[in-house]
């Protein structure tokens, strides 16, 4: 019995997974909005009444990618930790993927729609809050790890700085396209080995 509830679980994870690749691909390819739970089905080629069985609106579907999103970020993360010099290179790591992505006019319109509805959706909002507090929770701990004699209030606003840094681009670049995006990883890379003295 224990097998086949092992069995159970993988082939849930997978569908989870299935419906999650399909949403991001709608999403990407239609935007938010425009995306609808029977687009969805076709897209994962399941019904909708199945995809019901692992998520129960699209705004869970979100928070599923969020998740996702947030396993791979603590991931790389985690392997920052060792030393100081392999942090400040994770950050810049991080910074050039965020640059990549936003080369993406497909990810920052997925971003913009979602930022948009903070505050409106619900689920969508928790989320959002939800994955900026355990990814500020993490870059503080790798701050006390590296710097253990900062204050509080200090490692609170080094991370402040550093996420404003590693989202800025995305922001800046959204609004002002004519951002040098070398220039910017150049730049902010020595403000990350400024923060991190």
């Amino acid at each position: 019995m224990k097998t086949r509830r092992h069995h159970d679980e993988e082939r849930a994870a997978a569908r989870r997974r299935q419906v999650l690749d399909a949403a991001e691909t709608c999403f990407l390819r239609h935007g938010f909005h425009n995306t609808s739970m029977a687009r969805i089905s076709r897209e994962a080629d399941m019904s909708v009444g199945h995809i019901y069985n692992y998520f129960k609106s699209k705004e869970e579907i979100i928070a599923g990618m969020c998740e996702r999103e947030m396993s791979r970020v603590l991931e790389r993360f985690r392997d920052m930790g060792d030393c100081r010099e392999r942090f400040v290179e994770g950050l810049k790591d991080v910074l050039r993927a965020e640059i990549a992505e936003n080369a993406d006019t497909r990810l920052s319109a997925l971003f913009r729609d979602l930022m948009a509805e903070i505050g409106r959706n619900e689920t969508i909002t928790r989320a959002m809050e939800d994955f900026d507090r355990r990814m500020r929770e993490e870059l503080a701990d790798l701050c006390r790890k590296h710097q253990p004699g900062w204050t509080d209030d200090k490692t609170l606003i080094r991370v402040e700085m550093l996420l404003l840094l590693l989202q800025g681009y995305c922001f800046r670049g959204t609004l002002h396209a004519g951002i040098d995006p070398q220039g910017y990883l150049r730049e902010a890379s020595l403000l990350f080995e400024h923060l991190l003295q």
